[in-house]
């Protein structure tokens, strides 16, 4: 069988409100491209997400706002990330090629999966939450998404790394995660409230115990999406005629108070979000 073509994009650091724009976008370009699309990205300046139905009162927004951090809100759910230093990507396919008939726990293994592999081609003995030591700390949620632990969380030697979630419509699954370089505790405290469990994650520089660079992490995990999904990863930037579009996107919902600070919905959106 030949191997899927799947559209590639490899993102410079983009704002917050921008990026998550840039994620709504490929699933709504998957609906009619029919193709699956990898996509690797930065945060510039560094900024938090929060899931889709969290509260901002553990936020400390004036501390965001005297620095610089945006506070944008997903579309998937689950709990609050401060992006900084990290590799962001997200994948979108449809719902049958995570495997069907599928529960959402069970597409969050088949999709993590290629993740996985490429911790452990950095030499990384990474593992499922409910699978490591440590497995009977998953199941639990926290504002800050990094102490909070699902059963297919990554964890390595039994702290997670990173984190992922998943939104579902009309038939198309995107799933993005985060994998963190580096975590700036200090940061991370100034400006969340409660919830640093420091003890239940970990980075690629604790874990790996030296400093790995950003390209080196998306190449490998480049090369995991490769071996372990069956594709093959077609380079094709934005368009023009596509940044126009993601702004409109923006604009319509990610610069937009009630968004961030309510989810408030149009009526007629769809509402299927997950965060493992």
């Amino acid at each position: 069988m030949r191997p899927v073509r799947v559209r590639l994009i490899c993102s410079a650091g983009r704002v917050g409100p921008e990026n998550m724009a840039v994620d709504e976008y490929l699933m709504r370009w998957h609906l009619r491209a029919l193709r699956p699309v990898l996509r690797t990205y930065a945060w510039d300046p560094p900024a938090i997400s929060i899931g889709r139905y969290q509260t901002t009162d553990r936020i400390y927004y004036e501390a965001c706002r005297k620095d610089g951090v945006t506070v944008v809100r997903r579309i998937t759910g689950g709990g609050a990330i401060f992006h900084d230093s990290e590799v962001t990507y997200s994948f979108v396919c449809p719902e049958r090629g995570a495997g069907s008939p599928i529960s959402v726990s069970e597409s969050f293994e088949r999709l993590n999966g290629f993740i996985i592999h490429a911790y452990r081609t950095l030499g990384l003995d990474a593992r499922y939450a409910k699978q490591g030591p440590g497995a009977n700390r998953f199941n639990t949620s926290d504002h800050f998404c990094f102490s909070g632990s699902q059963e297919f969380d990554i964890c390595i030697g039994g702290r997670k790394i990173g984190g992922n979630a998943q939104r579902r419509t009309r038939g198309v699954i995107m799933q993005h995660g985060s994998i963190p370089l580096s975590i700036d505790l200090v940061r991370v405290r100034r400006y969340f409230r409660d919830g640093i469990d420091q003890t239940r994650f970990t980075s690629l520089r604790d874990a790996l115990g030296w400093d790995i660079g950003a390209e080196q992490v998306v190449r490998a995990v480049e090369r995991a999406f490769s071996e372990m999904m069956s594709g093959d990863l077609i380079a094709e930037e934005l368009s023009a005629v596509e940044e126009n579009e993601v702004r409109s996107i923006m604009n319509q919902r990610y610069l937009r108070e009630e968004w961030n600070s309510d989810g408030r919905l149009e009526e007629h959106e769809d509402r299927t979000a997950r965060m493992a």
